[in-house]
């Protein structure tokens, strides 16, 4: 086990990766507009997980917390610096709530910024699942939310980067075709997982205000 863990890791040191820039104005002007103080923690693992990603190599990153410690904003501050590299970002959870959630999350983060947001899970309509698939392969959708669906053959990705997962080994194995740089989130009260919030991760309640579902395109 050790002798096959070295020759990965050793193989991916010799990948050929993406380096993102260094944080620009944007970047810094997006993480303090969070409006809670961030932790010593925080501040620390974002900083860590950013400079991973301004190495050439392929990031594979865990992050793990327990519910409520700040995961969903070190790992937003990661999808922001990815999209201002001019990438597209990919957040896989298992659950159509919590698909919801995290879109509607990015929405309200990203709002003052031109970042435009897709979702892909039963929360959005034939209609807006087409365009948002349609955007993710002309570039202009910039980070997508999903579940399973997301890793169907007819969603393809113009300028894809890190893809942030939050559960199940066959789910990740999958999305790895599609993703340059992995980044997965564990949060050790919530059952364990990857992705944004874990607020409500199990029932599959239509969260209220759906009908009205909204993109970011700002």
């Amino acid at each position: 086990m050790a002798k096959e863990l070295i020759a990965l890791y050793a193989r991916r040191q010799q990948a050929q990766g993406y380096a993102f820039p260094e944080d620009n104005e944007w970047q810094r002007d997006f993480e303090t507009r969070f409006e809670y103080d961030e932790t010593a923690d925080q501040l620390t693992s974002a900083a860590e997980i950013k400079k991973d990603m301004e190495k050439p190599h392929p990031m594979d990153r865990l992050l793990c917390g327990d519910v409520g410690v700040g995961k969903t904003e070190v790992a937003l501050r990661a999808a922001f610096k990815c999209i201002m590299g001019g990438k597209q970002v990919a957040v896989l959870v298992p659950t159509t709530i919590l698909a919801w959630q995290h879109y509607t999350t990015i929405l309200s983060r990203m709002e003052a910024f031109p970042v435009k947001a897709g979702l892909l899970s039963r929360f959005a309509s034939a209609r807006q699942q087409k365009e948002t698939i349609k955007g993710l392969a002309a570039g202009t959708v910039d980070v997508v939310v999903g579940t399973h669906r997301m890793l169907q053959k007819d969603v393809k990705f113009s300028r894809s980067g890190p893809c942030h997962h939050r559960r199940g080994a066959a789910l990740r194995r999958q999305a790895q075709g599609k993703a340059e740089g992995k980044f997965h989130r564990r949060g050790h009260a919530d059952a364990f997982g990857y992705a944004h919030p874990a607020h409500a991760e199990h029932g599959d309640e239509r969260p209220a205000g759906h009908e009205h579902h909204r993109r970011a395109a700002l």
